[in-house]
């Protein structure tokens, strides 16, 4: 069951739709789900939505984006993130959602000083691979025929198929890692609104 907000940001909306080139597009993507916040019809339909969550829902998760646009980086298209909301009740989870709908949320907010987290991401893809250079196999003698950056054996007879434990030639990179107890030091106050700049490595504005 899903409910969006009134405006969806450009450079979230690239991440959510199929349209992978944004400037071509009739850029009709999610004005249908903005339009019910607008007429009366709409507000009762959202409503409604809203009091099955309560009703039925077990699991409230929002939606959230970065505001990749803010720092000058050549990526415009913004992290999409899906988290789920513990603690409380079914009803105070839905009332936090609801009251922080279209805000920013401070880093500040979510994590705090000395905490230990886990970082979840995905290594540097290298796209399809040879096993030689995805598991690190030994290279066959130098005279050795059709090739000899492969496997020499890669099992018996019997069992008539390859076991999965066999290195072989396939995607290297792009997989999900998870890296645990990272210790949180500090929380930076941000930048100076003037420059742009962080406030830890340059001077005040004042004194430029």
């Amino acid at each position: 069951m899903d409910c969006y907000i009134t405006l969806v940001s450009d450079h979230c909306v690239s991440n959510l739709t199929i349209v992978h080139i944004r400037y071509k597009s009739k850029k009709k993507a999610f004005t249908k789900a903005s339009k019910k916040w607008t007429d009366d019809l709409g507000k009762k339909s959202i409503e409604n939505d809203f009091r099955k969550m309560l009703r039925y829902c077990k699991v409230i998760r929002v939606i959230a984006h970065s505001q990749i646009r803010l720092i000058k980086q050549r990526q415009k298209k913004a992290h999409v993130m899906e988290i789920q909301l513990n603690g409380g009740s079914i009803e105070d989870k839905v009332k936090w959602a609801r009251e922080h709908l279209e805000k920013p949320i401070q880093v500040s907010n979510v994590f705090g000083q000395d905490e230990m987290i886990d970082c979840v991401g995905v290594t540097k893809g290298k796209g399809f691979k040879g096993v030689t250079s995805r598991w690190h196999t030994k290279k066959l003698p130098r005279k050795t025929h059709k090739g000899l950056r492969k496997v020499a054996c890669i099992g018996a007879w019997h069992p008539s198929r390859v076991s999965t434990t066999v290195a072989r030639a396939g995607q290297k990179g792009y997989h999900h890692r998870t890296e645990i107890n990272k210790k949180i030091y500090r929380i930076g106050a941000g930048i100076h609104t003037r420059t742009a700049r962080s406030s830890r490595t340059t001077p005040p504005p004042s004194t430029i």
